[in-house]
């Protein structure tokens, strides 16, 4: 009886423990990005910026070269924890919307490894 005690309270743990894991490396992809180096992702681009918020949406703003703007506001995202990728329902400065994320200090979502354009936070 105490074994199967100790494997309840054991497994117990281990659900916390990775609830916790989970939920820090979703928060810690949430504030403002900066685009990096926009024109690795499009030479149209000029700045751009993302703010992912805990409740599972974000909004992405993109400057144009051209002076024009487009806007995404309360679109939706999802992070897949193994895979470290974040996944938007709509995205402005690539025609993919899954991205490989760095969830660590600073904060970084890989639009372009190629080309060297990424988000960061803080810039």
């Amino acid at each position: 009886m105490k074994r199967i005690n100790g494997m309840v309270v054991a497994a117990v743990l281990l659900v916390t423990l990775s609830a916790c894991t989970r939920k820090w490396s979703e928060r810690s992809l949430m504030g403002t990005y900066h685009l990096i180096h926009p024109t690795g992702c499009s030479t149209e681009i000029q700045d751009s910026t993302l703010v992912i918020r805990d409740d599972g949406t974000y909004d992405q703003h993109v400057q144009l070269k051209n002076g024009r703007s487009e806007t995404v506001e309360n679109g939706h995202w999802n992070y897949e924890r193994t895979a470290r990728k974040i996944t938007f329902s709509q995205f402005l400065v690539s025609s993919e919307i899954s991205f490989s994320t760095e969830p660590s200090h600073p904060a970084a979502i890989f639009v372009n490894r190629g080309g060297d354009c990424w988000y960061q936070h803080p810039k």
